[in-house]
């Protein structure tokens, strides 16, 4: 003789939370998104100009979209933020020097 089926009741407030926690999921990964956009050009500017200021504000932003889901993104911005904030601190003194 075969088992029957267990099921459980759904109540309406069940999918009410569920529904909310996805909202707050897409939000946090459209914010993800927004910030990681903002890192990234924040890193290609520090490649022309503030290079320590925009480098390093691109690395924390990127590191925050990463966070947050957007994680190519977050990677992109902080490895460009990092070479352009270590060029601009080793280079630079090294330029100045030998000019």
């Amino acid at each position: 003789m075969a088992a029957a089926p267990v099921r459980t009741a759904v109540s309406p407030r069940d999918n009410a939370e569920d529904r909310s926690l996805r909202r707050t999921a897409d939000t946090t990964q459209a914010a993800g998104r927004t910030v990681g956009w903002f890192a990234l050009a924040f890193a290609i500017a520090s490649w022309f100009i503030w290079g320590v200021l925009l480098g390093a504000t691109s690395v924390v932003l990127g590191f925050i979209a990463y966070r947050q889901g957007s994680r190519s993104l977050g990677v992109w911005s902080i490895t460009l933020g990092i070479i352009a904030l270590l060029a601009n601190l080793i280079l630079t003194p090294l330029f100045a020097t030998f000019v």
